[in-house]
């Protein structure tokens, strides 16, 4: 015994060990990093791993032969023992990345699973209470998951406006995945009763129909337990899709955002409000009381800014007030937990319109994006940005990823087809609206820029209809009334314009509308020095529309005039 341990120091076999196993720690490290941020296919981390872990015994035979003190000559035994190494490493890589290449179907293309075996669509969970009350609960639960998910680069995940329309859906799991184009879905419910809640999932192969992966939790109702049970499931979720979790991402989603467990329901409640936009000022009231009691919760802080930053939007609050409000709490939640990707956004989206800095808005646009790479509203947000910017083919790009986030989002596509009205790309524009209005005729927005879209190119008496139709869908929107004055100016209509400004301008009835759609309108009148009188306003107030003033056809009319191209400038556009 004591002649083996002399031969192992001698051949310095404990040195070649630790070098060897501090080298190959290292790579892994390096594979796991730039797999995770360049998508590569989890076969090439976990070959790679194994032929590791194998050549572990190669350097050991390397050691004893050629050690300090051990022969210097390559002898029969060493080449056989190595070449029995490297054959067992050949089989263990090929079994272990076997299912990282796409397998043929019947027809011979790729089967759905395993060409896209890192996607999944999180239906809405079944509320299997005895209250329908805890309806809000069981979708606090499901945003969250989704949530989780998005987080973890190497996934794709659909966005919640794209499955929740499939609540209570009797279709196959085969055909809603083809409709969402993914490979996974999971489905389960939520029981909530007494002070115990009760979740079970169930990961499903849509290609075959088989259960990929299965857990039924039944814990204590704390906060603590129902984010353990998120933060597990989307775990799960990515190791059972073989993706790879980076240690930081881990680490975020294993956070916990609060301890109070009525501050997380009214968060939620507000997170259903702000979703639906139904009532924009009960869910900022829901954050608001989320925050008086747990200060510390970031992603409430996160809420009320998201909220602020949508108010003018929807005639809630002029940007003035809103905009400011929205920079406050976002800072707010960043301080509190600087990995929230929603904040960013909300940062970019008002260091653009309201401070007129677009090389920020466009780092943080980025930085929330790099966060949450499956956060469809991020991309959309950014494409809309970056059409105002003038970066017209970035922006159709980052346009279709958050399309394909969001495949089922009639809002989206809308959003992009009127941005598409914005730089006079109207066929395109049409077409898309066309696709939308098939499937969602009573769609406020998608009927406004089909109206746009038809007086630009010519036909008025189509476009007026449905401007009418989309303003009537969309009652208490001021900018939807400032947008159809717009149009009856450009088709000619003077009268019926002039009736709907007078009303518009009455009081404070404008700040809740758009001072810069109310500029278009009288732009079109012929009546120019109202118009920059009004784009004095829309500047005033920081109106996001406003933002459109550099392509916008209804502008046409004062392109020529040096107060326009200082506008343009002032808001930080070249005109160009």
């Amino acid at each position: 015994m004591a002649s083996f341990v002399q031969r192992l120091t001698e051949r310095k076999i404990a040195q070649w060990a630790i070098a060897y196993v501090a080298g190959a720690w290292l790579l892994v490290e390096v594979l796991g990093f730039v797999a995770e941020n360049f998508g590569w296919p989890v076969g090439i981390v976990r070959g790679s791993a194994v032929f590791l872990g194998v050549g572990f015994f190669v350097a050991l035979v390397l050691a004893w032969y050629h050690g300090e003190k051990g022969q210097q000559r390559v002898t029969g035994l060493e080449l056989l023992i190595i070449a029995g190494l490297l054959l067992v490493a050949g089989a263990a890589v090929a079994y272990v990345t076997r299912g990282s290449a796409p397998e043929e179907s019947e027809t011979g293309a790729p089967s759905t699973l395993a060409s896209d075996l890192r996607s999944v669509a999180v239906l809405p969970l079944v509320n299997r209470s005895a209250v329908q009350e805890d309806e809000f609960f069981v979708q606090g639960i499901h945003d969250d998951i989704l949530t989780q998910l998005a987080k973890i680069n190497s996934l794709t995940v659909i966005s919640r406006t794209s499955v929740m329309q499939y609540a209570g859906t009797t279709k196959p799991m085969r055909e809603i995945a083809g409709e969402l184009g993914v490979a996974a879905v999971l489905e389960g419910g939520v029981q909530r009763a007494g002070d115990r809640v009760r979740v079970n999932v169930q990961l499903i192969d849509a290609g075959s129909d088989a259960h990929l992966w299965a857990e039924t939790y039944d814990e204590e109702l704390t906060a603590a337990n129902i984010f353990s049970i998120q933060s597990d499931i989307a775990r799960k979720i990515a190791a059972a899709l073989q993706a790879i979790l980076a240690p930081e991402v881990e680490g975020r989603i294993e956070a916990l955002p609060t301890e109070s467990l009525k501050a997380y329901e009214l968060y939620v409640r507000g997170r259903q409000l702000w979703h639906s936009r139904a009532s924009l000022d009960r869910a900022s009231d829901y954050f608001a009381r989320a925050i008086d009691l747990d200060p510390n919760y970031a992603l409430a802080h996160s809420g009320l800014a998201a909220t602020y930053v949508l108010l003018p939007n929807y005639g809630y609050d002029s940007p003035s007030y809103s905009y400011p409000q929205a920079i406050r709490s976002a800072r707010q939640a960043l301080a509190l937990d600087s990995t929230l990707a929603e904040p960013y956004a909300t940062l970019a989206q008002v260091k653009y319109v309201f401070e007129w800095d677009w090389d920020a808005a466009d780092l943080l646009f980025r930085r929330a994006i790099g966060l949450s790479p499956n956060y469809a509203n991020g991309h959309y947000w950014y494409a809309y940005f970056l059409f105002r910017r003038g970066r017209v083919e970035e922006a159709l790009a980052v346009a279709e990823v958050a399309l394909a986030l969001d495949p089922m989002s009639p809002s989206m596509e809308a959003g992009i087809a009127g941005r598409l009205y914005n730089i006079r790309r109207f066929d395109e524009a049409a077409e898309r609206l066309r696709s939308v209005l098939a499937e969602n005729p009573n769609h406020p927005a998608a009927n406004l820029w089909s109206g746009a879209v038809l007086v630009a190119t010519g036909d008025y008496e189509g476009g007026i209809a449905a401007l009418e139709r989309g303003a009537s869908l969309a009652p208490k929107s001021m900018s939807s009334q400032t947008i159809l004055a717009a149009g009856y100016a450009s088709a000619g209509e003077g009268t019926r314009a002039r009736e709907l400004l007078k009303g518009l301008e009455a009081d404070d009835t404008w700040r809740r509308a758009s001072p810069a759609w109310i500029a278009a309108a009288y732009a079109q009148l012929g009546e120019a020095d109202r118009a920059f009188d009004w784009l004095q306003r829309a500047l005033e107030e920081r109106d996001n529309w406003l933002m459109n003033i550099r392509t916008e056809p209804l502008f046409d009319p004062l392109r020529a005039d040096e107060r326009f191209v200082s506008i343009v400038r002032r808001v930080g556009l070249d005109l160009e």
